[in-house]
């Protein structure tokens, strides 16, 4: 909308939620003639992941060219069940809607036609919102949001996220969707190389974005890189990149 991007996630729990350090606790009670029986249920913290994932489409949204402030970034976790009860922490956050504040929470989206206007013809710097290329420019990113980008290690495990970036490999994500990395071969063992200051390499053949034909996928470009080149890949649910080394690596797969 006009105010910002609002990065939303839905919780259908029930009972007496509160927060205990870095998990939830969900408490419900079951009641029979003779006794009451409790149960206590921790969660991930749900306020933190929401955050994190806000911050990543902030980051996703920046690379992709859309200029938009990272203030106007929202998350949101809305409670939809009336037998939920946010304890009187918890109901001090605005980014945490309970069911009786979600009819409120929809209509503050809803813009009169002053509004309208005035956002129409003000600058975003100005009014603090998103102007209409802004918003018409995140829209079209988020349309080619794919799914998360994958790294293969040597070893054989795989990594979800998305890649950041290497010092020595310039590509197109547009243009490009596999790399793929193969140790250079020398005549002599890598330990004696090391001890002539030679430093293994590393070859990354990059390869064009939807062309196979029946020889196979087409290149679209290849770099040489030292094998001890740091490539920066955020794993999927971590607050920080992870540094991988090239020689690790088998192949990326990048989603567009």
């Amino acid at each position: 909308t006009g105010q910002g991007v609002f990065c939303i996630d839905v919780k259908p729990w029930k009972g007496s939620v509160s927060a205990h350090n870095k998990v939830w606790h969900v408490q419900v009670k079951g009641e029979d003639q003779n006794f009451t029986n409790t149960c206590i249920e921790q969660m991930d913290d749900p306020l933190k992941a929401i955050t994190t994932k806000t911050t990543h489409l902030c980051s996703h949204l920046k690379r992709s060219g859309v200029a938009v402030r990272s203030s106007l970034f929202f998350p949101r976790v809305i409670f939809l069940s009336p037998d939920c009860r946010l304890d009187e922490e918890l109901m001090k956050r605005r980014e945490l809607v309970s069911h009786s504040q979600i009819e409120d929470f929809l209509r503050s989206f809803r813009e009169g036609y002053v509004a309208w206007m005035t956002d129409a013809v003000t600058p975003s710097w100005i009014s603090g919102h998103l102007s209409y290329r802004q918003m018409e420019s995140a829209r079209e990113v988020l349309r080619r949001v794919g799914t998360w980008d994958m790294v293969q290690l040597q070893c054989g495990e795989q990594l979800k996220g998305d890649y950041q970036g290497c010092q020595f490999i310039a590509l197109d994500r547009q243009e490009t969707d596999t790399l793929e990395f193969s140790r250079v071969k020398t005549l002599s063992a890598d330990s004696l190389w090391f001890l002539l200051g030679h430093v293994p390499k590393v070859t990354v053949k990059m390869y064009k974005r939807g062309s196979h034909s029946w020889l196979g996928k087409s290149l679209n470009a290849t770099a040489t890189i030292p094998s001890n080149t740091i490539v920066m890949f955020r794993i999927n649910g971590e607050e920080f990149d992870a540094k991988i080394p090239a020689n690790t690596i088998h192949s990326i797969t990048l989603s567009i």
